[in-house]
């Protein structure tokens, strides 16, 4: 008897060790999501004053439930961010809605609060549910009345484009349809400028302009009835791009024909604007000779190359054979042919190299400049025609292949003619 009754509780000892084990064996590891913070369409500043703009959030699973709350990351956001920490935020519980209600958020004592994930409307706090790498945004409403504000994003979040070169963005805001679905549908007249990141301050610069109606006239940047903008930058730079949140193009009137505010939770698009001598990292993956050698220099061999290309639009891959414009200039094409001297023999791999336009004509050849001066010129003609009447040594050979059939004959003659005297693009 004294045997059974020691067995079974030596076998209560065990489970009871176990649980606890178990239990934290589950417990999940911590995710990152990205959180923004707005009070009434301005930034709402973190603990070290800078803006409280894209900040990453570690968060955990605090009540153990093997899931991450938008409540788990508010909390580890105040707890990260917010100057007085967690007591920046406070909830209480809604037995109407049955769930969680926001009254405290980044030390505003408000119940007009408003949480988006990756741009939709998320559920009451303790309801919806975060993955790693979302996007969530936070705010109080100007209006707190009405709750009128309009949660309002950008077709892009990021975009990489050269000194003066136009491109479009599309604003949206979250909203209702004509049968109360909920809808995206676009901001009208918002005048588009950028945001300081030191204080948060909207400002529209000289530097941006709006769509070209002609000469040296543009328009100041503003959506039109779909959303769109049309801009372009004048000088290198980041910048946040955004739209007013408080334009008085946005009033619309209530039943007594006065005018309400109807502002936005203001949007973002990181504009990375690059001078024509911006670098652009290659690495070299595959090789192929081309057979070409400069007839100056029989040992310097070219290769036509697999690059992978960082431009600030992505990656782009250079495959064999293939041409791609890296940049244009006046209708020149560089493209992606390196030489021999970075061509490591043993592993039978080129190095990584910097590409800049100030390299181009030694790292990257420019079709139909068979002078190797770094222009296409009436030089590069006469010399072209010697070369295909009489075959008279072209300087840089690898650069005659304008069609890239590997053969260097009349036909690359007549384009580069072409670039010359009827201004056609030297790859048409």
């Amino acid at each position: 008897m004294k045997k059974q009754v020691l067995s079974l509780f030596l076998a209560i000892v065990i489970i009871v060790c176990i649980i606890p084990t178990v239990a934290f064996a589950d417990d999940p590891t911590a995710i990152t999501i990205y959180m923004s913070v707005y009070n009434q369409g301005k930034f709402c500043m973190d603990k070290n004053s800078t803006v409280m703009w894209n900040k990453p959030v570690s968060v955990e699973d605090i009540n153990g439930d093997g899931k991450y709350s938008l409540n788990e990351a508010l909390v580890s956001a105040h707890a990260t961010y917010y100057l007085e920490g967690e007591s920046g935020y406070v909830t209480e519980y809604n037995s109407t809605y049955q769930s969680d209600s926001v009254i405290t958020l980044w030390g505003l004592d408000t119940s007009a609060s408003g949480f988006y994930r990756n741009n939709a409307i998320t559920n009451a706090v303790d309801q919806e549910f975060v993955n790693a790498n979302d996007k969530v945004t936070a705010f109080v409403y100007y209006d707190n009345v009405a709750w009128s504000d309009r949660y309002s994003y950008f077709d892009k979040a990021e975009q990489t484009v050269k000194v003066g070169e136009e491109f479009s963005l599309t604003l949206n805001y979250s909203g209702y349809d004509s049968t109360w679905e909920p809808a995206s549908l676009p901001v009208v007249g918002a005048p588009i400028g950028v945001y300081n990141m030191t204080d948060g301050s909207f400002s529209v610069p000289d530097t941006i302009k709006g769509e070209n109606l002609f000469g040296d006239f543009f328009m100041k940047p503003s959506t039109d009835t779909n959303g769109l903008v049309k801009m372009r930058f004048i000088e290198p730079g980041t910048y946040y791009v955004t739209a007013q949140y408080d334009s008085s193009n946005y009033s619309k009137y209530d039943d007594a024909l006065g005018t309400v505010p109807n502002y936005l939770v203001p949007p973002m698009c990181v504009v990375t604007v690059q001078d024509e001598s911006s670098t652009y990292e290659a690495t070299v993956n595959t090789t192929e000779d081309l057979g070409y050698s400069d007839d100056e220099n029989p040992e310097e061999i070219y290769y036509v190359c697999s690059l992978v290309l960082n431009s600030g639009n992505g990656e782009y891959e250079v495959k064999i054979g293939e041409r791609v414009l890296l940049w244009s200039d006046e209708r020149k094409c560089y493209v992606g042919v390196v030489d021999k001297e970075n061509y490591d023999v043993a592993s039978n791999t080129f190095s990584t190299i910097e590409i800049t336009k100030s390299t181009a004509v030694t790292k990257l050849k420019m079709y139909g400049d068979v002078t190797g001066d770094g222009q296409i010129n009436q030089t590069d003609i006469t010399d072209f025609k010697n070369y295909v009447e009489s075959g008279l040594p072209l300087s840089v050979r690898i650069a005659a292949d304008v069609n890239f059939d590997g053969k260097i004959n009349i036909t690359d003659y007549q384009r580069v003619k072409a670039y010359i005297e009827l201004e056609r693009d030297i790859l048409s």
